[in-house]
């Protein structure tokens, strides 16, 4: 069986594939660093008990986690069989 090394339909340039690792890394870091942070000095200001807060920010990390398997999915290409 031969090696098709990038001739097929679902071949892509090192520069697109560039560009979506860049803005897969930039969506994840802020999701799951920047928003977090920003719950956890927000909440205990505004009279979050210690616990509603873990849940929340759990409960961001976990939906995050889920929007940002299925960007990385949906910006890869299909690949025909």
């Amino acid at each position: 069986m031969a090696k098709r090394h990038g001739r097929g339909p679902s071949s892509e340039g090192w520069g697109t594939a560039f560009w979506k690792t860049i803005l897969l890394l930039i969506v994840v870091v802020f999701g799951f660093l920047l928003v977090p942070n920003q719950l956890l000095q927000y909440l205990p200001t505004h009279g979050v008990e210690p616990r509603t807060r873990d849940v929340i920010v759990a409960g961001w990390a976990l939906a995050w986690f889920v929007a940002a398997s299925y960007l990385f999915v949906r910006i890869q290409r299909r690949r025909s069989a």
